[in-house]
């Protein structure tokens, strides 16, 4: 859907849409005006994006907690402030699989906001993808902490995600250390930003097994199946760990694995050769994909 350039109101009632399935919006100024009583037992996939002012965070989520079924949610949000009679209710979307934001911060805005992680609990979750746009200066050194909400998530669910992709927030080492043992099933894992003073050591060693690797399946290590490792920008990894991490998780070896021009890149940029290729996978949903 995308009306003409004005505000919109878009009620959603089961009583003129009870199979309701898909919800695709790309609209400016769109405001969702959801009921407060009977969910949407159909709903899907939910896909939303207003432009140029995103819709808040608290309305995208009264939306879900209307929607149990919901297993393919894109949003991009506006960072909402947290309201105290809100109760930090945690929203149960037991068969969400995939979940993308985009959330869109004020710069120099202040005081505790309302992240939609904190809120959620997702066993089901296979592919989670958050980002952070800044309305203002892109300067790293403003991004907002989101590592205790992640690791509430991933403790809380449990999920089986094989996806993880954090862009332009940070994620404390520690957190990240926290959470990756309960991934085990990790297929990607792409961290743009760890805490200001952090190194990427621990995660590195936690992601090394035993060298040479203990059998075919790479049963020594950690999430066994992780073949994609985007780390960095502002935090170097020490090429030393990066070229243990490579070889423990090969069951080549290393003397089949090591002369190979991308592995030498990587062992001597700390895998930062890996951080260009990054811009495609934000295509934040526009009308294209709607």
């Amino acid at each position: 859907m995308e009306p003409g350039n004005q505000s919109t109101d878009i009620e959603l009632s089961l009583a003129s849409a009870p199979n309701l399935r898909f919800l695709f919006l790309h609209a400016p100024g769109c405001k969702i005006v959801s009921p407060h009583t009977l969910p949407f037992l159909n709903l899907r996939e939910v896909k939303v994006d207003s432009d140029p002012i995103p819709i808040p965070a608290a309305d995208v989520l009264a939306l879900l907690r209307l929607s149990p079924a919901v297993e393919v949610v894109y949003a991009c949000v506006l960072h909402t402030h947290n309201r105290s009679d809100s109760g930090n209710d945690i929203l149960n979307l037991a068969h969400l699989k995939d979940l993308k934001i985009l959330e869109w911060l004020e710069s120099g805005q202040e005081g505790h906001v309302l992240c939609p992680l904190e809120e959620l609990n997702s066993p089901a979750l296979e592919r989670l993808s958050f980002k952070v746009a800044v309305n203002g200066p892109q300067d790293p050194s403003f991004l907002p902490t989101y590592g205790p909400q992640l690791r509430s998530l991933i403790f809380r669910s449990r999920p089986p995600v094989t996806v993880l992709k954090i862009q332009w927030c940070r994620i404390p080492a520690a957190d990240l250390m926290y959470s990756i043992p309960f991934l085990p099933n990790l297929v990607c894992i792409d961290i743009e930003f760890i805490g200001a003073s952090d190194d990427w050591d621990g995660v590195l060693e936690l992601l090394t097994g035993p060298v040479p690797p203990s059998d075919e399946n790479l049963s020594g290590c950690m999430c066994p199946q992780l073949n994609e490792i985007f780390l960095g920008r502002d935090n170097k990894a020490n090429p030393d760990l990066v070229a243990d991490m490579i070889c423990s998780r090969s069951p080549v070896g290393c003397s089949k694995l090591l002369p190979h021009p991308k592995i030498k890149d990587c062992i001597v940029g700390g895998m930062q050769y890996l951080s260009g290729g990054r811009g495609g996978d934000w295509g934040y949903p526009d009308s294209n994909d709607l």
